[in-house]
């Protein structure tokens, strides 16, 4: 199958579990071929086994998050490697980080604990 047909099929196969299939059926392609998006744009035409891929998509399917198939998370502009059982960093807790570092900056030395509120990231 080719790159560009295997996408398609994934991007279909996502649409009712995302906003954005196609997107999510890049990021696992990437993931399974361990490539870059410019790879990606750069090889529609090439063929390929997708049954590894497809594999992907179906844990996707699955409800599994994407982070846990990738075993990659963002988070501040860093990524992390995550795995199943690691709660996954969200973006929310960026707004979460900047109050505190708001705040904190108006004490001489600050002190602060994250304690049991996630991965530790």
């Amino acid at each position: 199958m080719k790159i560009e047909e295997a996408l398609k099929e994934a991007s279909l196969r996502l649409s009712s579990l995302c906003q954005n299939p196609s997107r999510v059926a890049k990021i696992l392609l990437m993931n399974y071929l361990d490539v870059s998006i410019e790879w990606i744009f750069l090889n529609q035409k090439n063929e390929f086994d997708e049954s590894g891929y497809f594999a992907l998509v179906k844990r996707f399917e699955n409800c599994e998050p994407l982070e846990y198939i990738t075993g990659k998370a963002g988070f501040y502009g860093l990524e992390f490697e995550v795995e199943s059982g690691v709660l996954i960093p969200r973006p929310e807790t960026e707004i979460l980080v900047d109050k505190v570092l708001e705040i904190a900056s108006s004490y001489k030395v600050p002190k602060i604990a994250e304690i049991g509120t996630g991965s530790g990231v």
